[in-house]
């Protein structure tokens, strides 16, 4: 199947299937109210007839997946994430571009992916409490912070290019490995070790 890298594309590919699971809850927004019917992973219903078309929900470490961080602003307009928009970076036959990686998303990496052809920078807002381009949303844990679930495969794009772009490392998202799916790395062409020695430095500590 030819990689979807539209947002478009793959919000079109997306939206039967979780409205079919869940009628109703294919949030834009990251309220509460979008929120609460996944809470409880794999034991949870309200995936329903995508239950069999979802890996089993595996971390990069081996333990639960656990939901992308999301904002405790009550004002957020950070959007709702993940292929399904779940705010799982579930992995999935149905998403080819396997949405795996939970990246801090920051002004640096949204310029460097629109050079790339992939401009995500319409999805987040400018300014706000919730915006990548706030200086102070750009600190992993910081109660604006803005995380995504990223292509795996365009997040190695700015891991290979961090090498020699001007801007270095500061173009490659910093990973909720917590929230990063264990299946991310089928996505990647690289050694194993490798892939794993890059996730462990762009990892978020602590």
């Amino acid at each position: 199947m030819r990689r979807l890298t539209n947002l478009t594309q793959h919000l079109a590919l997306a939206r039967p299937f979780a409205t079919m699971a869940n009628p109703g809850a294919f949030p834009t927004l990251n309220d509460q109210s979008s929120r609460d019917p996944y809470e409880g992973g794999d034991n949870d219903s309200a995936l329903g007839a995508l239950k069999g078309m979802i890996a089993p929900r595996v971390n990069v470490l081996g333990t639960a997946l656990q939901p992308i961080p999301t904002t405790s602003l009550t004002n957020s307009t950070q959007p709702a994430t993940g292929f399904f928009r779940t705010n799982y970076c579930d992995a999935s036959p149905l998403d080819p571009g396997s949405h795996t990686i939970a990246a801090l998303i920051t002004p640096s990496f949204l310029t460097f992916s629109a050079s790339k052809g992939n401009d995500l920078s319409s999805l987040f807002p400018r300014t706000g409490p919730s915006s990548p381009w706030e200086k102070a949303n750009q600190v992993p844990g910081a109660p604006g912070a803005c995380y995504w679930c990223l292509c795996a495969s365009r997040w190695w794009e700015a891991v290979k290019a961090s090498e020699s772009h001007p801007e270095g490392e500061a173009i490659v998202p910093r990973v909720v490995v917590q929230s990063t799916h264990a299946k991310w790395a089928q996505a990647v062409s690289a050694a194993d070790e490798e892939k794993r020695k890059m996730l462990e430095k762009y990892a978020i500590k602590g």
